[in-house]
């Protein structure tokens, strides 16, 4: 019991199962299994606890890295499920969630861009949220950003009109540099009215400084509210990337 206590988030999670399982590996698989833990796995959901992962959680992660790599989404997926796996095995977690979702693969990536209607009810539908809910799920449609580089955008990474994301916050792993347009800067004013103390724009509601937390249980109540049933999260950043497109923005931009 006190070692199914300490065992609390996936991060938690990992430790272990890098500690205990990858030395039965082989070094070249050791060595990549800690690559994507760590740049995946740990860094995008490390923070839910391990008993609390959804499969539209474990959907909407896999989606995030199919956009740009469907091949590695995979990858990452067997991963986690073979962290869910040591985790049952060893009494650390109750069921492995990620069972119920089926590779993607490169013939099921998602394409789903929003129409003009369907966008006008999804944001009525974000003011029915809660700050910073509401905010953060603006600021995606808004800059085509990822989710979690937006949920963790700091005050200081804001320079004038430019958002500068830090090259140890990008998949990528360079820095990124997005202009702001004056609707994203309105948003910026509001969220310092209510929150210039944190370091962080979008202030967690349950931690101190810390940057809020999964979208999935807020992303739910939007989807019916807006009656738009599919709703993913990801889908705002290829909904912004279309409209941009549609409009003449240079593909290089948009890239």
């Amino acid at each position: 019991l006190s070692r199914r206590r300490e065992i609390i988030t996936i991060k938690d999670l990992a430790d272990t199962y890098k500690k205990r399982h990858l030395p039965t590996l082989k070094k070249s698989t050791r060595e990549d299994y800690k690559r994507r833990i760590d740049n995946f796995i740990v860094s995008e959901i490390g923070d839910i606890e391990i008993n609390e992962l959804s499969r539209i959680n474990i959907i909407e992660f896999l989606e995030e890295i199919a956009e740009d790599a469907p091949i590695q989404s995979n990858r990452v997926r067997a991963i986690l499920s073979s962290m869910y796996s040591f985790g049952m095995k060893k009494a650390l977690c109750e069921f492995n969630p990620v069972s119920t979702v089926k590779p993607l693969g490169e013939e099921n990536t998602r394409d789903r861009v929003y129409s003009e209607i369907e966008i006008a009810e999804l944001w009525k539908a974000f003011e029915l949220e809660n700050t910073p809910f509401q905010q953060v799920f603006k600021m995606l449609l808004i800059t085509g950003q990822r989710l979690g580089e937006t949920r963790r955008m700091k005050w200081a990474d804001i320079n004038n009109d430019t958002w500068i994301i830090p090259e140890e916050e990008t998949k990528a792993k360079r820095t990124h540099y997005v202009p702001l347009s004056d609707f994203a800067l309105e948003l910026l004013e509001e969220m310092k009215e209510i929150n210039s103390d944190s370091d962080y724009v979008f202030q967690s509601t349950v931690k101190v400084n810390e940057p809020i937390g999964w979208l999935q249980h807020s992303a739910v109540r939007v989807s019916k509210a807006s009656k738009v049933s599919d709703f993913r999260i990801h889908d705002l950043r290829r909904t912004s990337a279309s409209f941009m497109a549609k409009m003449g923005v240079n593909r290089t931009v948009l890239g």
